[in-house]
């Protein structure tokens, strides 16, 4: 996992598959087994992952949930792949057809 400086990140060239789309948008990340929880902001989103603002990006698990919304009926299992000091960058572990819980 690399760790980046916010200010230096702007200058990559973006080499991404899948096109983002900007937002700002509210969710929780929580660890899968529980024992993390905390509120983030999605700032940008794709098919295959997104880049989230957090207080305190260094405290969240290598692999998370991300919760989209309030009764998690919408959510992607998380792998890290980024870091910087407020803000992180995820990849979803399954496509998004799969991620949906049935709300059942």
């Amino acid at each position: 996992m690399a760790v980046i400086d916010n200010d230096k990140k702007k200058s990559f060239t973006n080499k991404r598959k899948h096109s983002r789309v900007a937002l700002v948008y509210g969710g929780r990340l929580v660890a899968r087994d529980g024992s993390f929880g905390s509120k983030c902001v999605v700032l940008d989103i794709s098919e295959m992952g997104a880049r989230l603002k957090i207080d305190d990006a260094a405290a969240v698990p290598d692999e998370v949930v991300l919760l989209l919304s309030r009764g998690g009926e919408t959510q992607r299992h998380c792998t890290v792949v980024w870091r910087g000091r407020d803000e992180m960058g995820v990849r979803f572990e399954k496509g998004p057809a799969e991620a949906s819980s049935d709300p059942a």
